[in-house]
């Protein structure tokens, strides 16, 4: 590559990337009918590219789809939404229990859906991509190395521990002069996501014209945990110096890797594997509870 003195890194945009999108859905609407209106759609589809955005870094080698075809950051598997509203019956009451026990609404929407991909990194201590794929520019990322992968390993612990989500054994640095082949992109999938909303409310009428509307909502009405992300960056200890300070061993996983030491001990709260959760506010946080009153004349 001819260099540019005096100048930056100089990109290049163009249209070199490719995507595809399969799915089955399904759609199921009752209208509203004897109190109750409800609404159903499902989704089971594979999205797969080699850029899931734009702007993304494509190998200037040509074997983009070699090495970076796989699913995409949005691809999600399934995706079930459902909504309803039930407008509870009055029972055939009258007077100050009708207006006590009358009036009274239900509704709510579920949403679940399957984990996010993600591509398992790395971090080596005292060592670059100029140690392993000998890119060395800012865009290291479009050819740089990626994490190796031990073949038949289940890369899941299949715990409830929050803490030790991944399997660290199932992963080796790359060694030096890597292509970034050592594993694939996007291969691993966060958690899923599970999340319950709720309103209930009541209207009643004072007068003919003047009307109450009573309103209580309920943003992940049962509190339920959603762990959507995993600390998905693996730690290594440095790699060891050849004759005439050639890089030549692969390096060892820290032992803060999982949030244990080797003796077992928790040691560290933001470990590879640990699992993340929604901030606040954002679907899928903790419970969140408002009230409203509404008056119409």
């Amino acid at each position: 590559m001819r260099p540019l003195r005096g100048w930056g890194q100089i990109n290049l945009y163009e249209s070199n990337s490719t995507s595809n999108y399969n799915a089955f859905q399904l759609n199921l609407t009752r209208r509203f009918a004897r109190g109750l209106s409800f609404g159903m759609a499902y989704t089971v589809s594979k999205a797969l590219t080699t850029a899931s955005s734009d702007t993304t870094f494509v190998r200037f080698d040509g074997a983009a789809r070699a090495f970076n075809y796989g699913p995409a950051s949005f691809d999600r598997r399934q995706v079930l939404a459902v909504n309803y509203v039930y407008s509870l019956p009055n029972f055939g009451l009258h007077g100050a229990m009708r207006t006590l026990a009358g009036g009274w609404q239900i509704s709510g929407v579920t949403l679940a859906s399957t984990g996010s991909p993600f591509t398992p990194a790395f971090s080596i201590s005292g060592a670059g991509s100029q140690n392993t794929s000998g890119n060395y520019v800012a865009n290291a990322t479009s050819e740089g190395a990626r994490i190796g992968y031990v073949k038949g390993c289940d890369p899941y612990t299949h715990s409830d521990d929050p803490f030790n989500r991944l399997n660290a054994a199932c992963f080796f640095a790359p060694m030096p002069g890597s292509q970034g082949g050592e594993s694939g992109i996007n291969w691993l999938y966060n958690p899923g996501f599970i999340n319950f909303d709720v309103a209930v409310q009541k209207e009643f009428a004072v007068k003919e014209r003047v009307r109450f509307q009573l309103r209580l909502d309920a943003f992940n009405v049962f509190n339920h945990p959603n762990f959507t992300g995993l600390n998905t960056t693996l730690n290594f200890n440095a790699y060891s110096a050849g004759a005439g300070g050639v890089v030549t061993s692969s390096p060892t996983i820290a032992n803060n890797a999982t949030g244990y030491n080797a003796a077992g001990q928790f040691v560290n709260v933001t470990g590879f594997g640990t699992a993340t959760v929604p901030a606040l506010g954002l679907p899928g946080s903790a419970r969140i509870l408002q009230t409203m009153i509404r008056i119409q004349f």
